[in-house]
This record gives C-alpha cells, sequence and structure tokens, in this order.
C-alpha cells in the first residue's frame, strides 16, 4: 500500500479572487477603462492578483492599440494597391483584439490565477509590473 499523497496547501486568501473580483478581472481585458478602474482602486492594494490582472490588461490594450495602428497601415497600403479589391476581405484583421480580448475574459473568469499572455506575461514579470508572477 502507498502512502496517501499530501495535498498542496490552499492558496492565501489575497491569492484568490471571489466572483466579483473575477468579473471584475475579466471586463478589464475587454474593457480597457474597467482595467484603468479597478487599478487605481484601493481594494487593489489588499488583493495583488486582482491589481495583476488590471495591468496586464492594461499591457494588452497598449499592445491592442499598437496592432490596430499596424494593421491600420497594412490595411491601407493594401487596399491603394489592389484598388480596394483586398479591403473588401481584409477588414477581418481589426477583429483579432476584440476576439483575443473575449478570450482572455474568459479565462480570467473561470481559471484560478494570472492569465498567460506568451510574451507579454513574461515582460511585465520581468519589468517588475505584476506581483504575483516572478520573472523566469
Amino acid at each position: 500500500m502507498s502512502a496517501p499523497v499530501p495535498q498542496p496547501p490552499p492558496p492565501p486568501e489575497h491569492f484568490t479572487l471571489d466572483s466579483n473580483d473575477r468579473m471584475l478581472a475579466a471586463l478589464g481585458y475587454v474593457f480597457a477603462i474597467v482595467a484603468v478602474v479597478v487599478a487605481l482602486m484601493n481594494e487593489t492594494k489588499q488583493k495583488p492578483l486582482l491589481k495583476d490582472h488590471a495591468v496586464q490588461a492594461l499591457g494588452f490594450a497598449v499592445v491592442s492599440i499598437a496592432y490596430g495602428v499596424v494593421a491600420g497601415f497594412i490595411y491601407l497600403c493594401a487596399a491603394i494597391v489592389t484598388l480596394g479589391i483586398l479591403a473588401f476581405f481584409l477588414w477581418v484583421i481589426f477583429l483579432l483584439p476584440p476576439v483575443v480580448g473575449l478570450y482572455l475574459g474568459y479565462v480570467a473568469y473561470t481559471e484560478d490565477g494570472l492569465v498567460e499572455i506568451p510574451v507579454l506575461t513574461q515582460f511585465m514579470a520581468e519589468q517588475g509590473w505584476l506581483e504575483t508572477r516572478k520573472p523566469v
């Protein structure tokens, strides 16, 4: 017979989120203004995971804006070169940030912990902007 495997201790209370905090974290990825409000709230000082969600959502908003500028330039150039033919098909590239934001919001609401955005999370952790994530 094998000995029972010990269960890991539960995370500290300030590293868990209740349903209201999960909703705020999810809405922060969809609407940047919610992330700004959450980041400035006094309650986030006691909840570092909620603050990290807000900071990461603001980083995602900045990346989305930069993507929109680059996509707009590509869209404009392609429309000019092809006399508007590619403009009929390329409008879909503008849907990528909102769809990704909805997905990140869903993940933030349904899972514990910080949402892992491949390059952005690591960059923000290395800069020291995320309290719950240590740089690798």
